[in-house]
């Protein structure tokens, strides 16, 4: 099992400004990769006026100087809202910058108001995603490509030539449904699934892409990444004491924007009314609990976890504490 941390905002601090968010960011990989987290990871949203929220590639890029050995990925990148041939060239600079350990992560989009302001129908957003993917994944590989049809017709393009080496940027599909990760086993290099899918479905999930992978691509090394996000405390009734309101209060908000998966209202009505969740999409408890979680999701075939730290508009010293612990913590327990 690999770690990584999820670098997201969790809403507007008041002073915070992009300048001091991405400051905070510098500290935050500092901290993880001491602490021995492999892998950091930067999600998307665009003009989220409810949080500050900086660009994931370019941040990434000035990432990469602190974490010396780290892979930096997408997670998720809004592919209905690329160019093909943009997402190619900057995922091979990325690579290039990282030392070839730059990967990105694909997620379709959800939000209505990110769809107007490229002026795109959300009913598009699927088969967006999957042009944008194959298409990028061609160009990463230093193929030309020439198509009249889609969204995106290419007039016989190809990267220019030294812009990838024989080992080129993966491109994950981010899913939270059966048939996400069937198709990301069919058509990506991996598979990411979102943050809210609950600990029963992830299992449906990974089983669904592993037996696909074997079915199409037996010679595939599969890959599986999961976030979480995570609180400690000295029991589990106390971290999520802690943790519940502000865990509410985020999945209501994702109900809100329109974010589909079965089980969100089933979870908010839960830890409203019993303050707990059979099926709880969080790492929660004492070191030995959450190592158990972690432990739990490696036997049924998950191969990193990226974990959001930053919750719930904590503090930049809380944030980095819970770093610190968890790699101090649980790290060490979750190895054979």
């Amino acid at each position: 099992m690999r770690f990584g941390i999820s670098i997201v905002a969790s809403g507007m601090k008041e002073g915070a400004t992009l300048s001091s968010m991405v400051q905070d960011r510098i500290e935050m990989v500092r901290t993880a990769h001491a602490a021995g987290f492999q892998i950091v990871s930067a999600g998307q949203h665009f003009c989220a006026h409810d949080q500050l929220l900086p660009q994931p590639i370019g941040l990434l890029a000035r990432l990469a100087a602190e974490g010396p050995g780290m892979e930096f990925q997408t997670g998720v990148i809004l592919a209905p809202f690329y160019n093909p041939v943009v997402l190619a060239e900057e995922a091979a600079l990325l690579h290039a910058i990282t030392g070839n350990r730059f990967r990105a992560a694909l997620g379709l989009g959800y939000r209505e108001e990110e769809f107007a302001i490229f002026g795109q129908q959300r009913a598009d957003r699927l088969k967006r995603t999957i042009e944008v993917l194959n298409i990028s994944r061609r160009l990463l590989r230093n193929e030309t490509v020439e198509t009249e049809s889609g969204f995106y017709p290419m007039p016989g393009v190809a990267l220019t030539p030294g812009s990838v080496g024989a080992i080129p940027p993966r491109l994950m599909l981010g899913t939270g449904t059966e048939k996400g990760a069937a198709r990301a086993a069919r058509i990506a290099d991996g598979l990411y699934i979102t943050g809210y899918s609950p600990p029963s479905d992830v299992e449906r999930l990974v089983s669904r892409y592993l037996e696909t992978a074997e079915e199409t691509k037996p010679d595939l090394k599969p890959l599986v990444t999961l976030r979480r996000e995570v609180t400690m405390g000295p029991s589990r009734d106390q971290a999520l004491a802690r943790s519940r309101p502000g865990w509410i209060q985020t999945l209501s908000s994702y109900l809100s924007e329109g974010l589909e998966t079965q089980a969100l209202p089933d979870l908010v009505q839960d830890l409203t009314t019993k303050g707990d969740s059979a099926d709880l999409p969080f790492i929660v408890g004492n070191a030995e609990e959450c190592a158990e979680q972690v432990r739990w999701y490696e036997r049924i075939g998950v191969n990193e976890i990226i974990i959001r730290f930053d919750l719930h508009d904590a503090s930049q010293a809380t944030t980095l504490e819970a770093i610190e612990q968890f790699g101090s913590d649980v790290l060490p327990l979750t190895k054979d």
